[in-house]
């Protein structure tokens, strides 16, 4: 519809599930997950161009996408957060990396991922944890398909937000009910508690304040949101 409200119009007309979607960088199409009910979870991710046409950007199916629905800034990939095939049950969320045109998909991370955001350079910054409770950390995926750790550590690292113009990432590290808003940079030097708060036990297993995502910077870099 239009920014006033009038012109709403209809765009999908199948009962497929939609939960995730983005506009591509240069506003000419939508990104958005496709998933058909049915015992055996499969999603595919499918475009609609200004057109009004929609076109399937993933021949083969995936699994139930998780979030994390993001076009890169020159457009020719979409990431995702969910598992590389159908599943039933369905578990962890991997970091997907989708082509546009072509529809190859490539499993950046095979982890549980969270969070993740792109860079203005093509390259991806996620956490990840092996396992449910297992260790978290924060990898970065290059452009060249590379996957460097940035930290690996005992405590919940999440929520990361890559700003703007820079090669710096916040992120929450939570450990020991200790909340941390944090920087670092892209080679993993340089890091930086902007905010330490203590949670407390207020009733049994409820904490606060506690801090969480998402974490997000202002498109000039020079803020940051949180929630608390």
């Amino acid at each position: 519809m239009n920014d006033d409200g009038s012109d709403q119009r209809q765009v999908t007309f199948d009962s497929n599930e939609k939960r995730h979607l983005a506009w591509s960088p240069d506003g000419s199409s939508i990104a958005f997950d496709s998933c058909p009910t049915s015992v055996l979870r499969h999603c595919y991710v499918d475009l609609l161009a200004s057109d009004g046409r929609v076109r399937r950007v993933v021949d083969d199916p995936i699994g139930p996408v998780h979030g994390g629905l993001a076009w890169s800034p020159d457009g020719t990939l979409i990431k995702v957060h969910a598992p590389p095939s159908p599943c039933t049950p369905c578990g962890l969320a991997a970091l997907l990396v989708i082509e546009v045109e072509g529809g190859a998909v490539v499993t950046a991370s095979p982890g549980d991922v969270t969070s993740s955001s792109w860079s203005s350079s093509g390259a991806i910054v996620f956490d990840k944890r092996e396992g449910i409770a297992g260790d978290s950390g924060i990898s970065v995926y290059s452009p060249s398909h590379q996957v460097n750790t940035l930290i690996d550590s005992s405590a919940d690292e999440s929520a990361v937000s890559w700003r703007p113009g820079s090669d710096t990432v916040a992120f929450i590290s939570s450990q020991d009910n200790v909340h941390r808003l944090k920087t670092i940079g892209a080679t993993g030097s340089g890091e930086q508690t902007l905010l330490e708060i203590t949670a407390t036990e207020i009733a049994p297993y409820i904490y606060f304040p506690l801090l969480a995502g998402p974490v997000r910077w202002s498109p000039d870099g020079k803020f940051v949101a949180y929630k608390q």
